[in-house]
Formats: structure tokens, sequence, C-alpha cells
């Protein structure tokens, strides 16, 4: 199974099986921003995986034993190795699967690259900033007529 999963699993659902050989297991959640980076580049390097959401407002018990921040994105490999953090996953998944590269071979291209995500993850979310921008008074003039 690839690509986005119609179940999520929340509060008292039983843990899924074994990762089946030949798979990656990345547990996610749709709307997360950093899920969705790991989700890309699976897709990107044409990594069969399968996807689990998690409700991250009401996590399932046993996700604690996957990530104990009980964060998203997590990996999990048939070998039951665990990967946790958005940045971590993307660069594991280039290296550990052969194929298209998504980082520079070259260190000085590479740490630019990194740069340029570093003051991505650096910046506000939307949500914040939308938060903010309804605070201003012709923002939320506009919203209101």
């Amino acid at each position: 199974m690839s690509g986005g999963s119609a179940r999520s699993l929340g509060k008292g659902s039983a843990p899924p099986g074994p990762v089946p050989e030949g798979l990656i297991r990345v547990y996610s959640m749709r709307f997360c921003p950093y899920a969705q980076r790991t989700r890309l580049v699976l897709t990107a390097k044409g990594i069969r995986h399968e996807v689990i959401n998690i409700n991250l407002k009401n996590k399932p018990e046993w996700f604690f034993k996957k990530n104990p921040s009980g964060l998203v994105p997590v990996l999990e490999t048939s070998l039951g190795q665990l990967i946790c953090e958005s940045a971590i996953t993307c660069e594991y998944l280039d290296e550990a699967y052969p194929g298209k590269k998504l980082w520079p071979s070259d260190p000085y291209e590479k740490a630019c690259q990194k740069m340029v995500f570093e003051c991505v993850d650096q910046a506000p979310t939307l949500k914040l900033w939308m938060a903010a921008m309804k605070k201003d008074p012709t923002v939320s003039s506009l919203l209101t007529d």
C-alpha cells in the first residue's frame, strides 16, 4: 500500500502488526507539514510504503513506544528500526534507498541546501501567521465585512 491511508488510529486502537518485508511504514497525520515532507520524499524516490495516520489529539497509547515525544513523522522498517523527526527521516530515506538522490553529493552544496531548510524550519507556521493577521484591524475588518 502506498500513499494516504484512510484509517486514522487513536486512543484505544490496536497497534498495527509488523511492517511487511519490502515496505517501510510512516506514522503520519494528513495535515501535518512535517509528516508531509517525509511522505513527499517517499513518493519522490518511489519507495514502497504504508501510511498509518495518527490522531494527534487522541494518540494511541502504543504510539509512545514508537516515539516517546508522540510526534509524527516516524518511520518503521521491517527490521523494527524506528526513525523520528522530519529532517532526519528525509535524510535517512535519501541515504538508505538507492536511486535518485535528493541531497547534493558536494559537501558545500549540501550545506547550502541545509541552511535553506533551516531558514524554512524557523519561519512561523501559516496557522500562527493567520492568527496574528486576524488581530490586525485592517484584516479583521475585511473578515467581518
